[in-house]
């Protein structure tokens, strides 16, 4: 099922991308870390061999030419999380080759959101709020 990860300073949001879908959201605070798996699999594919390949060649070397390797990845992004004092993993994959880029840059975000929440002051005061206006002199 496709879904759409966003990261921001409050936490990650997981959102389905079919019609109907569910949001679920994963706070900044229970987050613990993000991994990146590179599965890497071969496996055999059957080369298409034309009908004059198959009259013209003997049948033992066209056995042996029969199959060709195929190496495919599967970019897998883990996320750890704790909840209700259980720890939880969620896993998220991408399988084009842009995957790689596309897994590692968000699972370096989440463990930037992670070391930051890890640093920052754990105080009992309200955070100061920060507000803009808009303009309307026409600049």
């Amino acid at each position: 099922m496709p879904v759409r990860l966003t990261v921001n300073a409050d936490g990650v949001e997981v959102k389905e991308v079919l019609p109907g879908s569910r949001i679920f959201w994963l706070a900044a605070e229970a987050v613990l870390e993000a991994r990146v798996v590179d599965k890497m699999e071969r496996i055999k594919v059957e080369k298409r061999v034309s009908f004059l390949q198959k009259l013209l060649s003997e049948s033992a070397s066209l056995q042996s030419q029969r199959f060709k390797e195929r190496i495919t990845h599967d970019y897998i992004l883990t996320l750890r999380y704790r909840s209700q004092e259980r720890v939880f993993t969620a896993a998220f994959h991408r399988l084009d080759p842009a995957g790689k880029v596309m897994v590692s840059n968000t699972a370096r975000t989440i463990n930037a959101l992670v070391k930051w929440q890890t640093l920052k002051p754990q105080s009992t005061s309200p955070e100061p709020s920060i507000s803009f206006e808009e303009s309307s002199t026409g600049y």
